[in-house]
């Protein structure tokens, strides 16, 4: 491990670092479409269950899929380490847009949400500043 400032010594080493930062979105989409299922058996969480704190914790660490989702988040999160290690982070962060991508599209096959075109189109915006940023920002 060198101490410093994160750069990249050659091309493979910028792809390698953009596949991981990938591998950090997908983990991470996945946490948060894991924690909506778990919140959609829950329950919506009202001003009300905050006065019982310890039950209304409860309630939500019953469930399976936010269980699931909290190892998929300390993933997400070591990733992300490397990442910043590796990449500058006005590289790295932008890199992390295509949530917005990655979100909706799994909302709208995993849960049937409906998104409209105008939102594919602002997604689509989205996606191209983010790949014009990570293009541009390697060197």
């Amino acid at each position: 491990m060198v101490r410093g400032k994160p750069g990249l010594g050659s091309r493979a080493e910028l792809i390698n670092s953009v596949l991981l930062l990938l591998v950090v979105v997908a983990l991470t989409a996945t946490a948060h479409l894991l924690l909506k299922i778990g919140m959609d058996r829950v329950g919506a969480v009202e001003v009300s269950d905050l006065k019982t704190p310890l039950t209304t914790v409860r309630a939500i660490i019953s469930s399976p899929a936010i269980l699931v989702a909290i190892p998929i988040y300390a993933a997400s999160f070591a990733g992300w380490i490397v990442v910043i290690s590796r990449l500058k982070l006005s590289v790295a962060y932008p890199g992390l847009g295509m949530m917005y991508a990655l979100i909706p599209l799994l909302s709208w096959i995993v849960l049937k949400e409906s998104v409209s075109a105008l939102q594919w189109a602002g997604i689509a915006l989205i996606v191209g500043g983010v790949l014009v940023v990570v293009r541009t920002g390697g060197a």
